[in-house]
């Protein structure tokens, strides 16, 4: 909040006096568009980028008698750092994950940035798709990203033989078994223990990410 909000606050009131005795300026504000379709993990940075909004709304409107603009760009995960190069080295996938812990917390937001990045043509990621073997996964769950820690399907029902493709592996869609419906235990951002039942599309796309998680390649 202090760089996010208090920041952009404690610029605008340094600059307003100067372009008000020149009856001109311009004030451009950084936001995200997370602001608008938040994220699930780490609600501090959405919140604050909402709170940009509003701040820049409001300035805009009292300047504006001054001859001064207010805006804000909204931009989008880019290809940066955070966003992963993804894995593609079947032996590497092969290999079950370990468990996650507090610790892996950016792990989550890199790889829930880096799904943001490919969501033209994909709907899901776990962990070891961007290199590192940890039991974390993203998907969209009906238009909302969702984040799973150490995730465990504990019931399943209503077999059916369906394919699915994978941005990880070359190739396919490849056959497989999924169910239904599923009822899933995991933890969140706070490592608070859930449970849910899921159907149809988010319950496929849980399946096919657990399947990652414990090494199976589709």
């Amino acid at each position: 909040m202090d760089l996010n909000v208090t920041g952009v606050f404690h610029a605008s009131k340094a600059v307003v006096p100067f372009m008000k005795a020149q009856h001109f300026g311009v004030i451009l504000n950084t936001s995200s568009l997370v602001s608008i379709y938040g994220q699930p993990s780490g609600i501090g940075y959405p919140t604050s980028k909402s709170a940009v909004n509003g701040f820049t709304k409001s300035l805009a409107r009292e300047l504006a008698p001054f001859n001064i603009r207010v805006n804000a760009v909204s931009p989008g995960v880019v290809g940066t750092d955070m966003v992963r190069e993804l894995m593609h080295d079947p032996v590497f996938l092969a290999q079950k994950s370990t468990d996650a812990t507090a610790a892996d917390m950016d792990v989550a937001r890199d790889l829930l940035d880096t799904l943001t990045f490919h969501k033209e043509g994909c709907v899901g990621m776990a962990a070891n798709m961007i290199g590192i073997r940890k039991r974390i996964i993203v998907f969209d769950s009906e238009g909302t990203y969702m984040v799973m820690f150490n995730p465990e399907i504990v019931k399943m029902s209503g077999p059916y033989e369906t394919a699915e493709g994978c941005l990880s592996l070359l190739g396919g869609p490849r056959p497989c078994k999924r169910y239904e419906t599923i009822k899933v235990q995991w933890q969140n951002e706070k490592f608070q223990t859930r449970i849910k039942t899921f159907t149809g599309w988010p319950a496929q796309i849980i399946q096919h990410e657990i399947d990652h998680c414990n090494g199976i390649l589709i």
